[in-house]
């Protein structure tokens, strides 16, 4: 009878062990979830940031690509205008000597 007795005490030692191991068991697996959904939610807000990336990385290709476009009509801007002085300067010079001219003739 103390035999049985041993048995079933241990039995019931096992059975809590058991029942012990099975809740540390489903706790690893609620923190395992846990941790699955949280990396989920990083891939995700991973994969967000990198769309962002991509889109800020086309639009900054889009400026670049306006701001040399923009560069080079300044540049032929520029020269125009400095050939656009260069014969306004002319035309200056060309009307001052016509003056001259005429001054000098009418001085005759």
């Amino acid at each position: 009878m103390d035999e049985i007795t041993g048995e079933r005490d241990e039995l019931r030692a096992t059975k809590e062990s058991l029942t012990l191991e099975m809740v540390s068991l489903k706790d690893v697996e609620a923190e395992l979830l846990s941790l699955r959904n949280e990396k989920l939610n990083l891939e995700e807000k991973l994969f967000s940031l990198q769309q962002h990336t991509d889109m800020m990385t086309s639009e900054r290709d889009e400026l670049k690509a306006t701001l040399s476009h923009l560069q080079e009509e300044a540049l032929q801007n520029a020269t125009v205008h400095q050939e656009l002085l260069q014969k306004n300067e002319e035309l200056e010079q060309g009307q001052i000597s016509q003056k001259e001219e005429i001054s000098n003739l009418m001085k005759t």
